[in-house]
């Protein structure tokens, strides 16, 4: 939730930066209705930065590389669920539905 934000106002600029360090075919499957195409954590980490993904894993209390294989799993999978219509929702739509699955 860290790299989209609470709120989910961060995921545009997510899928952004993803597409801009190469990933955007990836990224273009995630967002898509079809399969979800898988990533490796050593190409996230690569796209977002070991900083970045320090920071997650000491968040977890973790070490990188399975923060790294964790989010690898899990990224994928949110940003299918929270594009349903195989398209970014608007900010509040995306509120609303992280609202919604995190039963707020």
């Amino acid at each position: 939730m860290q790299l989209i934000g609470e709120d989910g106002g961060n995921l545009k600029g997510l899928v952004d930066r993803l597409r801009s360090q190469g990933l955007g075919e990836f990224v273009d499957t995630w967002i898509g209705t079809g399969d979800n195409m898988p990533v490796s954590g050593s190409r996230l980490t690569s796209a977002l930065g070991s900083d970045t993904i320090a920071d997650i894993a000491q968040r977890l209390g973790v070490p990188a590389e399975v923060a790294a294989s964790q989010l690898a799993d899990a990224l994928p999978k949110l940003v299918d669920k929270v594009t349903p219509e195989g398209r970014l929702p608007d900010a509040d739509s995306l509120t609303k539905h992280l609202k919604a699955q995190l039963g707020h």
